[in-house]
């Protein structure tokens, strides 16, 4: 019990002088009575704990007030459900699409492939020659991102349909985990920050040599939102796409690539090195997919970080403070920077 465990309670069985019953008495009572302080002393402390955990009560009590705002009791308790899963996107329903609710995230969605020029918008496909195309659909979620809920769209193929899956190259190397926490470890000792990145749509920048073509979803206005397909719906690939089976591999070879121009290499795998003209190491790179974990020293952390950004587009670096909890893909950490 708090301070007093342990503490032992026992009564003197060795004869000792007459003492007046009273006096005992008295004497065990006192006792008591400091046992009795000392836990009360131990409860207070446990109620002022209590008070130091309500701010984050707080913060899921105005999430969920805000989910509840948008979407009403119930779409809110599916998608704090499909939170504690630790996943943050909840499918849309036909109603809320019909209603609108995405047009916008659509023309984002499709205005990414147009400035990617992930089309090959001059190739005409005809079905006697080319392989058979892979349709496409659009998924349509509600996301939870920087305190936020927004509208969220994704064009992806149905790989399932791709002709090449026979032979197709699909593996995608991931880091080890040990290895993740070994990373970790020896940034904390060398007092390194931490600081981490997502690489927008990334799927959509990694070239495609091979003859894919893709037949999109019927409902997207494509008049509107791809004008220059001149009313065509099946399109010849330049670059990979989310769907496809292959790219993961061809994104993760095209990134590396980039940054093996930047001066880093590859220590284990996806996780990169980098050293200045003396070989000295300053800074390691955890790749998951398209999340990015860099850990450096403080000095140079915007000249490593501005290096990588130039590579493509990217989200806000975020700072991983020290003493709170973090998450970066399949790691969650506790503490990270407490020694």
């Amino acid at each position: 019990m708090g301070d007093i465990e342990g503490e032992d309670i026992f009564f003197d069985c060795i004869e000792d002088p007459v003492e007046e019953e009273g006096t005992r008495e008295n004497g065990f009572l006192s006792r008591l009575r400091a046992m009795a302080t000392k836990v009360v002393g131990f409860q207070k402390r446990k109620k002022k704990t209590k008070r130091r955990e309500d701010p984050q009560k707080r913060r899921e009590r105005a999430h969920r007030t805000l989910l509840t705002s948008l979407f009403g009791r119930e779409r809110a308790a599916e998608f704090l459900q499909v939170e504690s899963k630790g996943k943050n996107a909840l499918e849309a329903e036909k109603s809320e699409v019909a209603g609108g609710s995405h047009i916008k995230a659509d023309e984002k969605e499709l205005g990414r492939f147009r400035q990617l020029e992930v089309f090959d918008t001059e190739a005409e496909y005809n079905p006697q020659i080319h392989p058979p195309p892979i349709s496409c659909r659009v998924v349509r979620t509600w996301k939870k991102k920087g305190g936020e809920i927004i509208a969220k769209s994704r064009m992806v193929a149905k790989g399932f349909q791709d002709v090449r899956l026979g032979w197709l190259e699909t593996y995608a190397g991931t880091a080890d985990f040990d290895l993740v926490l070994s990373s970790l470890q020896y940034a904390v000792s060398r007092g390194w920050i931490a600081s981490s990145t997502d690489i927008a749509t990334a799927f959509l920048q990694a070239p495609l040599k091979e003859e894919v073509w893709v037949r999109l979803p019927k409902d997207l206005d494509l008049g509107k939102l791809l004008p220059e397909l001149n009313g065509r719906d099946t399109v010849r690939l330049r670059k990979t796409m989310y769907g496809l089976n292959d790219s993961p591999r061809k994104f993760g070879s095209f990134l590396r690539s980039k940054l093996r121009a930047l001066g880093w290499t590859q220590l284990a795998e996806s996780i990169l090195e980098l050293r200045d003209s003396n070989k000295n190491l300053r800074g390691l790179l955890i790749i998951h997919v398209d999340d990015l974990l860099l850990l450096c020293p403080s000095g140079e952390r915007g000249r490593i970080q501005e290096g990588i950004s130039s590579m493509m587009e990217m989200d806000p670096w975020e700072e991983l403070e020290l003493g709170a909890r973090h998450q970066f893909c399949m790691w969650d950490g506790h503490q990270m920077g407490k020694r």
